[in-house]
């Protein structure tokens, strides 16, 4: 009898839809330790007088193309388009990279000019971790009428991101902080808790509802989205091939859930501080 119900049970269980329900059971309750995990984790977080101190990071993303960077804003005709070299049968299309150099910002441009906050003179916008050129951000600012410092750990002087600091604190906190191909470039061991610490850092320089827009590049096909993690360190480069949505949890374990949602369509985070 005790053989006979074992063998049911067990029959039971390689029929397709328990099988289903088991794995939708066993994805909630890991998505429910991972919330709670990372909301241990971004609790523990160190919160530096200076915004980058005790930032740790094996790989410095260093590789920016200064052709998309510095070039005259009157010749930007829109996104590069890539398309990946590869032997397989199945017809990849081309990406537009909207995230790199005037593109990455462009977006942004549009969003913010239709939805609060609204850009205007005055609007004080973060470049968090925009890199070592000031193209974009003239080009953005020019644009909107707002201002734009840009900070960035890696591609930029102490000097010049304590600056950054005091001047977005002077001014009560930024409007809008944008971070741009970021979450999706930081490398290393402890990649997920420095992810956390960026995102942190984006909701402390924030005024009371202000908005974080956390845009990411899933790369090119065949990797993309597959969240394929490659390092090159010939390159000082990282690079997780991930939708937005793989980085919503950690958004929303720093701004709360409720104050998150994400656009995967134009691979955007968008987050309240509230």
């Amino acid at each position: 009898m005790v053989l006979s119900s074992a063998t049911a049970i067990a029959a039971l269980a390689l029929q397709p839809a328990p099988l289903l329900a088991v794995v939708r059971l066993l994805r909630s309750v890991c998505n429910a330790i991972e919330k709670r995990a990372l909301a241990t984790l971004a609790s523990q977080l160190p919160v530096p007088a200076l915004w980058f101190d005790g930032l740790q990071q094996e790989l410095t993303s260093a590789a920016t193309n200064p052709e998309f960077m510095d070039v005259d804003p009157a010749k930007y005709t829109g996104a590069t388009v890539y398309q990946a070299e590869h032997d397989l049968p199945l017809p990849y299309p081309p990406i537009p990279d909207d995230t790199e150099g005037f593109a990455g910002l462009e977006d942004l441009a549009l969003i913010l000019g239709k939805r609060p906050p609204r850009i205007g003179h005055a609007s004080v916008v973060l470049n968090l971790g925009g890199g070592g050129y000031d193209g974009p951000a003239h080009w953005f600012a020019a644009k909107t009428g707002c201002i734009v410092h840009t900070a960035d750990p890696w591609r930029r002087p102490a000097k010049h991101n304590e600056a950054v600091q005091r001047a977005v604190e002077a001014a009560g906190g930024a409007d809008v902080v944008a971070s741009v191909s970021v979450l999706n470039v930081i490398g290393g061991a402890n990649r997920q808790a420095n992810r956390l610490a960026h995102i942190a850092l984006a909701k402390r320089a924030l005024k009371q509802g202000g908005v974080g827009y956390f845009k990411v590049w899933a790369g090119c096909w065949p990797e993309r989205g597959t969240g394929t993690t490659v390092d090159d360190h010939e390159r000082g480069t990282h690079q997780e091939h991930a939708w937005a949505s793989t980085f919503e949890a950690e958004v929303a374990a720093i701004f709360g859930a409720a104050n998150v949602f994400t656009e995967n369509n134009r691979n955007l985070i968008i987050a309240v501080k509230q």
